[in-house]
């Protein structure tokens, strides 16, 4: 406060000093007296100075206000850059065949193959009933589905879960492995619909592109950084034709080639997803996928090297102001009730990310389970997803790349604590 005060001080003395060789120069161009031209020059200067001395408070004000970044508490407020007419449909995606059987066969020996898993809830024998009248390859063998998912050294294991109020230790949901002895007896087509990811088929309308040339430059101009000026030039084509523009057109490399796929691996995660989304070697480098976890894909990124990349080659922007253009990604956070907006965020309140891409279709993958696939999802599904994982309060952040600005700024938070 007193630095604030020196400064207008030595301001005001400034204006003072050179306010009679002013008041001279407009008493000359005009017929005001000389005593009302120093009058009128004091009113100016203060004025003047008084605008400069709000201004300089306001940005204080914004700085404090920023320290913690921009917070989005409802997903109402993400609204996108522009709307572009689409048609979607639902779809859901299915394990492959190939990968429950390798999974089933190989993860004793593959640390980084998740075993194939499923769950029996309380009562246990209704539940293992169930399953083998649903799942059996034929009625024959139903009994012997019975008796392999209650023997427990077969891979039973407990869901680590805390206790919900009144319920016994023994009444818990279990997990049990598949292994390659019970493989023979079961119908594969019908379980691998029992692990079904959802998202969207879009496709995008190329006429109403064509016909709307400023919406057609905001397009190709925010796809051209992920895609490369051949792929931007050949999408351009398709909308001179009025053709439809299907995701294998305007997707980068890597959720073009895994769009709707599944991995056999533990590990590639959303995080992963996300950034691989915006260029693979983000997740290969040894600057940013410092940890390799054990009995995990090599490809797996935690919540700490994600906040380590986005402080690196990311700048954040503020969701309710900046309208979201493609590629921006999508940070959700589990924030707790303590926290206030003027702090920084902690990289381990992070639960999910993805990329954002028109409309309100993001993608990612929904775990680090390859269970779930890379697919085509809305803001709301991923809100409402994770709306119910929150023990808190969810919020986003929304960070942007700038392909345009090939200098990378040191982090913007000290990293000491950080898990690698």
């Amino acid at each position: 406060m007193q630095m604030k005060e020196s400064m207008i001080q030595k301001l005001l003395h400034v204006f003072l000093v050179h306010d009679q060789q002013k008041s001279g120069l407009l008493l000359e161009s005009t017929s005001l007296t000389r005593d009302s031209a120093t009058k009128l020059m004091k009113l100016v200067m203060m004025t003047t100075l008084l605008f400069v001395t709000l201004q300089a408070t306001h940005v204080l004000a914004i700085g404090q206000k920023l320290t913690g970044g921009y917070w989005a508490w409802q997903h109402s407020v993400l609204q996108p850059h522009f709307y572009l007419d689409v048609d979607d449909s639902k779809t859901w995606h299915p394990i492959p065949l190939n990968h429950i059987k390798l999974r089933i066969n190989t993860y004793q020996n593959d640390p980084r193959i998740e075993p194939l898993a499923i769950t029996i809830n309380y009562p246990y024998d209704l539940s293992r009933q169930k399953f083998a009248r649903k799942y059996a390859l034929n009625p024959y063998v139903t009994e012997a589905i019975e008796e392999y998912l209650s023997n427990e050294p077969r891979g039973i294991l407990p869901i680590r879960k805390k206790h919900r109020q009144g319920q016994e230790a023994n009444t818990l949901p279990r997990r049990v492995i598949l292994g390659n002895d019970i493989l023979p007896l079961l119908d594969l087509f019908k379980l691998q619909r029992k692990f079904l990811s959802p998202g969207y088929a879009i496709t995008i309308d190329g006429e109403s592109l064509r016909q709307d040339k400023k919406k057609n430059r905001k397009f190709l101009h925010q796809i051209q950084p992920f895609i490369g000026l051949k792929n931007t030039e050949k999408i351009s084509q398709h909308i001179a034709r009025g053709q439809l523009i299907t995701p294998q057109l305007f997707l980068p490399e890597f959720p073009r080639n895994m769009l709707n796929k599944h991995m056999p691996f533990r590990g590639p995660n959303c995080f992963h997803a996300a950034m691989a989304f915006q260029d693979k070697s983000l997740i290969t480098m040894a600057r940013t996928n410092l940890r390799r976890e054990p009995k995990h894909h090599h490809l797996m990124i935690n919540h700490d090297e994600l906040w380590h990349i986005l402080n690196w080659y990311f700048y954040e922007i503020d969701p309710v102001v900046s309208p979201l253009k493609f590629g921006d990604v999508l940070v959700f956070l589990d924030v707790p009730p303590k926290h206030s907006t003027q702090n920084p965020a902690n990289f381990r309140w992070i639960v999910h990310a993805s990329a954002f891409l028109f409309n309100d279709f993001v993608f990612s993958k929904g775990s680090k389970s390859p269970n779930s696939a890379y697919t085509i999802k809305t803001i709301d599904d991923e809100w409402r997803t994770w709306k119910k994982i929150a023990k808190h309060h969810l919020a986003v952040k929304v960070f942007r790349r700038n392909y345009f600005d090939v200098k990378n700024k040191s982090p913007i938070i000290s990293r000491n604590g950080w898990l690698y």
